[in-house]
């Protein structure tokens, strides 16, 4: 399991593909299962099905997997902080895994939690979609640099326009100090955002 847990922090924010963790440890993709499973059970990973307009399709796309702890994620991935600063395979993995968790924290506090999703179709990603019983979604794309461009948020503009008024907002949480409005119910937010 220990072998299981420090492959899963390699993989955080990435697809969570059984198949794939099972052939790197050379064992079968059940235990590799079971084992998630285990991990989420003790609150150490956490699984995020996919999101798709489809509720069938929902239930076979691939969730994404993230390390419940950010410190225990640097630890497990053998990071300092000076790595953490320096590393952009680190620094994105980590804030990705940081902001998820702490907008799951902030969702359960909700007297209606949203489901949480990622999504991904063809060329696009958001890293998060919230959707309330109602249908009506937002989405959190998360970006470890301080100013972000117009790629940073295409996908949310477009899941936007194809969601039309169920769209509610969306956001690019990025390392700035500022907020920024990027169109129709789009904002790029700082890090800070998240508790304010």
């Amino acid at each position: 399991m220990p072998k299981v847990l420090r492959l899963l922090a390699t993989q955080a924010g990435n697809l969570y593909v059984p198949a794939s963790l099972a052939s790197k440890l050379a064992i079968d993709r059940r235990t590799v299962d079971h084992y998630v499973g285990l991990l989420e059970t003790i609150f150490l990973a956490k699984r995020i099905q996919a999101w798709t307009p489809g509720l069938g399709q929902r239930e076979i796309q691939h969730p994404k997997a993230y390390i419940v702890d950010s410190g225990l994620l640097l630890h497990l991935l053998g990071a300092n902080e000076e790595r953490l600063l320096s590393d952009d395979q680190i620094t994105g993995k980590a804030l990705e895994n940081f902001v998820a968790m702490e907008i799951i924290k902030h969702a359960e506090w909700s007297d209606d939690p949203p489901r949480i999703y990622h999504y991904r179709r063809k060329q696009d990603e958001i890293d998060l979609v919230l959707e309330n019983r109602a249908g009506d979604i937002a989405a959190i794309e998360v970006k470890s640099a301080a100013a972000v461009s117009e790629k940073d948020w295409r996908a949310l503009k477009k899941l936007r326009d194809k969601r039309g008024d169920s769209f509610r907002g969306g956001v690019v949480i990025h390392t700035g100090a500022q907020t920024i409005p990027l169109g129709d119910r789009l904002f790029a937010v700082p890090l800070s955002g998240l508790w304010s």
